[in-house]
Order: C-alpha cells, then sequence, then structure tokens
C-alpha cells in the first residue's frame, strides 16, 4: 500500500512539472535577448497556480526556488514598481526553476 501511495504521488509530481514546462514553452515568461523582463502577471497567471497545486509533493529545490520568486515579486509589489534590477534577478530565479524542474526527471 505505502508503495502505490509513493508511486502516485511521484506521478502527479511528475504531471505538475509535465503542466509547468509545457506552459513554459506556450507562454513568454522572460522577454528579450540583452536586456531580460520578466513578466510577472503572465507568471502569476499561467505558472504559478500549477505550482502550488500539488505543492506539498514538489521537490524541496523547487519548493525554494517558488518562495524566492514569491518573496521577490511581494517586495516588488510593495515597492510598486519593478526595477531592472528586479527583472533580472526574476529571470535568474525562473531559469533556475526551469532547470531544477527539468533535472527532477533524472533524479
Amino acid at each position: 500500500m505505502e508503495f502505490e501511495t509513493k508511486r502516485k504521488e511521484i506521478e502527479t509530481k511528475l504531471k505538475s512539472y509535465n503542466e509547468i514546462l509545457k506552459r513554459d514553452g506556450e507562454h513568454r515568461i522572460v522577454d528579450g535577448y540583452e536586456v531580460r523582463e520578466f513578466d510577472v502577471e503572465l507568471y502569476k497567471e499561467k505558472i504559478r497556480p500549477f505550482l502550488y497545486q500539488d505543492y506539498q509533493l514538489l521537490d524541496q529545490s523547487v519548493k525554494n526556488i517558488v518562495r524566492e520568486i514569491d518573496t521577490t515579486i511581494a517586495q516588488c509589489e510593495r515597492e510598486e514598481s519593478i526595477e531592472m534590477e528586479n527583472h533580472m534577478v526574476l529571470c535568474n530565479m525562473y531559469f533556475k526553476l526551469i532547470r531544477q524542474i527539468e533535472e527532477s526527471y533524472y533524479n
């Protein structure tokens, strides 16, 4: 019984990761090449809900990055502006998030 529960949890986590990667390919969360811009609203609408749908099953490394992104976005919202430095930080964290999700398939 325990094995079956663990298998279902892993399957659910991977389905969440699949959906996040699919949406990442469908939506341009990071725009630009030399000067990058992080689309906070698109992230909050298209990616974030799937990260929290089965949050308890995500790898701890993925959870940590999600919380970092949330904290940075909250800080920008309190300041009522997103500076270029914030865009770069958010872009780097988002790329790290996607890399971490992709790497989870090999663990």
